[in-house]
């Protein structure tokens, strides 16, 4: 039986295994400055080390360098439970073009070069027809490839400016 298209999200980060959960989210500072207008203030991120175990993120060369490289990278806030600060009872408060770039692409797989996939984790990835589900949330491909290459512009223009370690 099919998920419902609204709740899948939802459910994802309510069961933990989400991104939403117990991850440390990154932050271009393009995604800082879209949030911060929305929310009307900066509180929402901190800086801490990369932790370790981000395989993915050692994969892509471009964010092993940019990310990772650095001692102390941007990141959204958690709650003591580990969850996002930003993650409300009904999903993200954030509407879905003012989420960080890394959030709006979940759940596809991306390099540099472009999507890869859909990550297997990701409820939709199970139903009959993912691109569906994914489409009726607002995870158009038209809309995706342009998030994917927004998120590597910004890294290129923090990594150019380094303003990646900016506080």
């Amino acid at each position: 039986m099919a998920m419902k298209i609204q709740n899948i999200c939802w459910t994802c980060a309510s069961s933990g295994g989400s991104c939403c959960v117990n991850m440390q989210i990154y932050l271009t500072t393009g995604d800082v400055g879209r949030i911060s207008q929305a929310l009307g203030h900066r509180s929402f991120f901190r800086y801490e080390g990369p932790w370790s175990w981000c395989e993915r993120d050692g994969l892509d060369a471009e964010w092993k360098e940019h990310v990772l490289g650095s001692s102390r990278r941007r990141v959204l806030k958690r709650g003591r439970d580990g969850s996002c600060h930003l993650l409300g009872d009904e999903g993200c408060v954030l509407d879905l073009e003012t989420r960080p770039l890394v959030c709006r692409l979940y759940p596809y797989e991306y390099m540099p070069e472009g999507i890869c996939g859909l990550h297997p984790g990701c409820p939709a990835s199970k139903e009959p027809h993912p691109e569906k589900a994914l489409d009726e949330m607002g995870m158009r491909s038209d809309r995706v490839g342009a998030w994917h290459q927004t998120l590597y512009a910004e890294l290129s223009k923090a990594r150019r400016s380094k303003g990646c370690t900016e506080k």
